[in-house]
This record gives structure tokens, C-alpha cells and sequence, in this order.
């Protein structure tokens, strides 16, 4: 569904600020799971959650916007189909990289409730941090299509 209004919002409002929206609500849900680890409401988990799931579904409609529009025309198939590539590739690395977080940071001999809880933690500081350089390269990043040479 966010996928849905995150597309009708790109195409109604500027690419660039539904994507600093979207990055923000995720930077933000990421940061909350920093904040407030354990234990928790069930109603604020769901709640952190929705924001961090709207901050995605924010983000994707807006990079597949903002990676076409900046392209020339004649490479726009290329683009969509490097996006998805891209994203999948992402994805999978991504959460190759949690696991091992969780791993690596889960000491066996402590207590396994503190150990699992210091584990999230630093898995939720990595996650809040990679998004942080994407912040950057949004201050960067051009309104629109580059006009044709003539």
C-alpha cells in the first residue's frame, strides 16, 4: 500500500522531498529501536515499525523517479532495470550484514537476554548510520531530466 501512495505522492509533489521525507521517517524508526530497546509496548513496536515501513515505501517510488529523471532519455530502460538490480543486490547484502551483526555482537556468555539486547542495539546503530551518507547524496541529487543537447 505504501508502495502505492508513495508513487501517487512522487508523482503529485517533488521527487526530492518525498524522498527526504521517506529517509527521515526511516532514520527515525531506526533511531526509536536505539532509543527505547527492551522491553516494550506492543503498540509502540507496531507503531516504529509503520513509520519505518512508510519511510520505505516513500523512498523506492522517489530513487526510481529521481535515477530516470536525472538520465538521459535513451537509457531510462537501463536505469529501471540497474535500479532493480541494485535494490536486490542491496537488499541481500543488507541482510547478510544484519545477520552477522546479530552474530557477532550476541556474547554467549553473558546472559542471553543482554547479550541479544546489546546485539539489536548495534544492529539498529549500523542501520541508523548507513542511512546518514544517503542524506548526503540527497542534498546532491538534481530535480530533474538534463535538457537535450541540441
Amino acid at each position: 500500500v505504501m508502495l502505492y501512495v508513495g508513487g501517487a505522492m512522487t508523482d503529485r509533489f517533488s521527487m526530492r522531498w518525498t524522498l527526504f521525507i521517506g529517509l527521515m521517517a526511516f532514520l527515525v524508526s531506526n533511531a526509536a529501536f536505539l532509543w527505547r530497546l527492551e522491553p516494550v509496548d506492543l503498540w509502540w513496536f507496531i507503531g516504529i515499525t509503520l513509520v519505518g515501513r512508510v519511510g520505505l515505501g516513500l523512498t523506492i517510488p522517489s530513487l526510481n523517479a529521481g535515477a530516470t529523471q536525472v538520465a538521459p532519455e535513451a537509457y531510462a530502460s537501463t536505469i529501471t532495470v540497474m535500479m532493480g538490480f541494485f535494490r536486490a543486490l542491496g537488499g541481500a547484502v543488507g541482510v547478510g550484514l544484519v545477520g552477522v551483526l546479530l552474530e557477532l555482537g550476541h556474547d554467549r556468555g553473558a546472559s542471553a537476554s543482554l547479550g541479544l539486547s546489546q546485539a539489536y542495539w548495534v544492529t539498529f546503530l549500523a542501520m541508523t548510520l548507513t542511512y546518514l551518507p544517503a542524506l548526503g547524496a540527497w542534498h546532491w541529487m538534481r530535480p530533474s531530466r538534463p535538457k537535450a543537447a541540441p
